[in-house]
């Protein structure tokens, strides 16, 4: 069965798979769960939805958790996602980052496993 990320606020309650997410960053008071179409904002801490992601995620700083699967490549501190979409880490965050990344791809039958 799928898992998926609840996303409720006053908009609208909705189901987002993981396998859509392309990651999900906080920004003050608001977290955004970004997908290759949309993004969606509510309320709760980044941390509310460590319950719900699994080992396809991981944490490259406190305030953002990236979708190994959607990720593309990594390169010159950058990470470049499917869709076009790229985030810029400081050096040490994307020297471990690519390092989870690269374990992943060598191993990508744990993707069931608890986050990050």
């Amino acid at each position: 069965m799928e898992k998926y990320l609840p996303i409720v606020n006053r908009k609208h309650c909705r189901k987002i798979w993981l396998s859509d997410i392309l990651y999900i960053m906080q920004e003050g008071r608001l977290t955004h769960v970004v997908t290759e179409n949309e993004t969606f904002s509510t309320y709760n801490k980044i941390g509310f939805f460590g319950e719900y992601l699994d080992s396809r995620f991981y944490y490259c700083l406190k305030s953002i958790a990236i979708n190994f699967q959607q990720v593309s490549m990594m390169q010159n501190q950058t990470i470049f996602f499917k869709n076009g979409d790229n985030i810029f880490l400081g050096r040490q965050n994307y020297i471990h980052t690519r390092q989870s990344f690269a374990n992943y791809i060598k191993n990508p039958c744990n993707s069931n496993d608890s986050v990050v």
